[in-house]
């Protein structure tokens, strides 16, 4: 059927496809989808055109009829439905494709076995399906198109999460010589290494392994809002993580190039994440992003990492904003990911408005990004560190010049108080940052190292048990002991009083503020509220086994999961006075500090380095008397602070207050 014929099914399809229109106004089907199809690119010439759609990508309730058209003269349109591009020996349309509820057939690509060391995990149930409609035009000469790519689920139904539909031919991620998901060639040369024999099985090594762009495959991104809103874009992809490359739900990294059409998606892909020097600026380019599979929280949680970023991500230390979406694979349900930020030299220029050209980026002490001169900063950086006493005064204010050190004394308070084992002791999970030159128009852009949070999910208790785990594990008394790159810095740090003043304050603050149980309640209620639905399909899809076996019904697995977070959060926060007392000898004497404003409106209070504080309300906060803390007023636009009162009197802006007795004191600002 040619393009005369086609255009004379369309016609006779026009009733069936007015109700598509009919609620936006425009008449033409094809247009509509094309319009909303957001990202669409297309290199063509008006001789060859890539065919157009009826039919938006999307979720809809029922079966939908689907026509492709070509608006290239003698052209065909040729059709792939398994997510494979479509070459002139595709299918052929010629006439209107039924899109349908799938989910009913059978598996295919859950079934595919050696993709983990683990076991090859097979869902026992049939797994959620859509549909992937790739579609090119070829001319009379057998020239191509661009392929158009629009993904479907008919009766599948989400609520408030997006779908992630990723397409690309089977072999890229299952071939066992080039497929990047799979066990394949590299981990049977792996085990044929007699060196292996009595290896971990986390330290296997599979395709899913290799690194750089030798093991990046090309894949069609398609984002399906809640609101029915979509975006498409080619990109690159690999496997991600360390150990959770191993898992049988692996994460990913994608990739914007060129090669692939565009050098950055531009995109508002966490909606709520904005950029650290303007708040009301949306981050919406993108050079790489992750789909991250919840690394040690896999199956349990799977969200401790996002829920701990979240929770401290008004510190002054760079964190990775997310979004839970649903993930499909050439149309096979593949899990429950995050759509998270990935750290780099774009995410910095992004964040910080730094020149990503400037940028100096270590991760646990390696390069990388930079030049290899920059290897050399931060080593005499590091070697400066060990060999010099901060006790001296003159030593420490030499530190300040180098690094943020409210950075990392945030940093170093966040592994404490979550409990995070994976970082505490030892020498993982750590980044710095600094740009190589200055810019004194960016307090940025100072050349200071700043650190940065980042896979944090080894906390909460996990691992730990029921009842909140670990909650009473001395977490400071180990970081006193232990011997890695940050704590061996926070051990020096503490010889200088005025570095052991600002820790022991800000590890208060946190306990008092990001800790509080109001705040924690609810992040964890949003967190449990968003994932909870959802969670029963994601552990039919990918067990483990001892899940599906043991943990039956999963609804009240994942609900003991969250559980032990918020036993953790209700029983972590007394410990904290404790540690400090016990091993940094802090006094007895403890006080709680009510805080009020006679106008929330009007001004706010910070506390130490604590800024964003919600003061509608009275804010409660308690503190030993060894260390003044410090209050300063600050008056909202158009208004003016007029002093303290109650236990405190005076109209200086900035005072500050020794804890040795209970204290109630009201900022006061006015208008003007």
């Amino acid at each position: 059927m040619h393009h005369k014929q086609i255009r004379a099914l369309l016609i006779a399809l026009t009733v069936l496809t007015a109700g598509l229109t009919a609620g936006n106004g425009l008449t033409d089907p094809f247009r509509l989808a094309e319009r909303k199809h957001a990202s669409v690119q297309l290199n063509q010439t008006d001789e060859l055109r890539a065919p157009l759609f009826s039919i938006q990508s999307g979720c809809y309730p029922t079966e939908q009829k689907l026509m492709i058209q070509t608006e290239t003269k003698g052209a065909t349109v040729h059709y792939t439905l398994d997510g494979s591009t479509p070459t002139p020996q595709s299918p052929e349309f010629t006439q209107a494709l039924t899109l349908k509820d799938r989910s009913q057939e059978p598996n295919t690509l859950s079934k595919i076995g050696d993709i983990s060391p683990n076991g090859n995990f097979v869902p026992e149930e049939l797994v959620d399906k859509g549909t992937v409609v790739k579609a090119i035009t070829v001319d009379q000469n057998g020239s191509c198109s661009d392929v158009i790519t629009h993904s479907y689920f008919i009766g599948l139904d989400y609520g408030s999460l997006p779908v992630i539909s990723l397409s690309t031919d089977q072999a890229n991620l299952f071939d066992d010589a080039t497929g990047i998901y799979r066990l394949g060639d590299s981990y049977k040369a792996w085990r044929q290494d007699p060196e292996n024999a009595s290896a971990e099985i986390w330290e296997a090594e599979g395709n899913y392994s290799q690194k750089g762009r030798e093991w990046e495959r090309p894949v069609c991104f398609e984002l399906i809002e809640p609101d029915g809103g979509t975006f498409t874009q080619q990109l690159g992809m690999r496997i991600m993580g360390a150990a959770s490359r191993s898992y049988t739900q692996k994460s990913f990294r994608l990739y914007a190039r060129e090669e692939y059409g565009e050098k950055k998606l531009h995109y508002q892909l966490i909606p709520g994440n904005n950029k650290e020097t303007d708040p009301t600026a949306p981050v919406d380019t993108y050079k790489t992003f992750l789909l991250r599979n919840g690394g040690n929280d896999l199956d349990y949680a799977k969200f401790r990492d996002n829920l701990i970023q979240q929770l401290f991500a008004d510190r002054d230390i760079a964190t990775q904003s997310a979004r839970p979406a649903i993930v499909f694979i050439n149309g096979e349900y593949w899990g429950i990911y995050a759509i998270q930020e990935d750290y780099s030299e774009h995410y910095l220029a992004e964040h910080f408005d730094v020149d990503k050209d400037q940028v100096i980026l270590i991760k646990r002490g390696k390069l990388e990004e930079g030049t290899e001169d920059d290897q050399q900063i931060y080593a005499s950086f590091a070697t400066w560190i060990r060999d010099t006493d901060f006790s001296d005064a003159g030593n420490y204010e030499k530190l300040c010049q180098q690094m943020d050190v409210q950075s990392f004394i945030d940093e170093y308070c966040v592994t404490i108080l979550t409990a995070g084992e994976d970082s505490l002791t030892e020498d993982n999970n750590w980044r710095i940052w600094r740009t190589r030159d200055t810019d004194p128009s960016n307090p940025y852009a100072d050349g200071k190292w700043r650190w940065m949070l980042y896979d944090t999910e080894y906390s909460l208790g996990l691992y730990a048990g029921d009842k909140g785990g670990n909650f009473a594990l001395d977490t400071l008394a180990a970081a006193l002991k232990a011997d890695s790159f940050n704590a061996g810095l926070l051990q020096k740090l503490l010889e200088n009083e005025a570095f052991r003043q600002q820790f022991v304050l800000t590890l208060q603050d946190l306990v008092n503020e990001s800790f509080n149980s109001a705040r924690t309640t609810a992040l964890l209620a949003e967190y449990e509220t968003l994932y909870a639905p959802y969670m029963p399909a994601q552990f039919n899809r990918f067990g483990p086994d001892w899940v599906v076996q043991w943990m039956k019904p999963y609804d009240k697995y994942f609900g003991d999961q969250v559980n032990q977070i918020r036993q953790f959060f209700k029983l972590r926060p007394s410990q904290i006075p404790d540690f400090l007392q016990k091993d940094l000898n802090l006094s007895q004497e403890r006080e709680t500090l009510t805080l009020t404003v006679n106008d929330a409106a009007l001004g706010t209070v910070q506390v130490n380095a604590l800024k964003q504080l919600d003061l509608s309300g009275t804010w409660c906060g308690t503190y030993f008397a060894d260390y003044p803390i410090t209050l300063t007023a600050v008056p909202a636009p158009g208004a003016s602070f007029t002093g303290w009162s109650g236990d405190a009197s005076n109209t200086a802006p900035t005072i500050t207050l020794t804890m040795n007795q209970a204290m109630n004191i009201q900022a006061n600002f006015d208008l003007g």
